[in-house]
């Protein structure tokens, strides 16, 4: 929990190298795996949203690369997201099955 003001990377790390890049993966198994008749509106919504969760997660990337200007600082970011990742896996992902891919 990268709560205080120096931790800033450790966040956006989380939120653009862990977190958006897995809901996209749970976004396109979804729209995969689903009745591509019946659920055409629900995958035009995904497919919307994957859309712009790639381009929020290039923004993301953006300022991430303006904040990581040190190796020190490139340390933490890689470390964060090492550690999310584990985290992650352990726990499933946002669905419970990441151990099922």
């Amino acid at each position: 929990a990268p709560e205080s003001a120096d931790l800033t990377i450790e966040k956006l790390v989380g939120i653009f190298r862990v977190l958006k890049p897995h809901l996209i993966e749970v976004f396109e198994k979804n729209a995969r795996e689903t009745d591509q008749i019946s659920d055409a509106p629900t995958i035009e919504i995904l497919d919307d949203t994957i859309r712009r969760t790639r381009e929020h997660i290039e923004w993301g990337e953006q300022v991430l690369t303006k904040l990581i200007n040190s190796p020190e600082k490139e340390a933490r970011a890689q470390s964060r997201e090492q550690e999310l990742h584990t985290l992650l896996e352990k726990c499933g992902g946002v669905c419970g099955d990441l151990a099922d891919h």
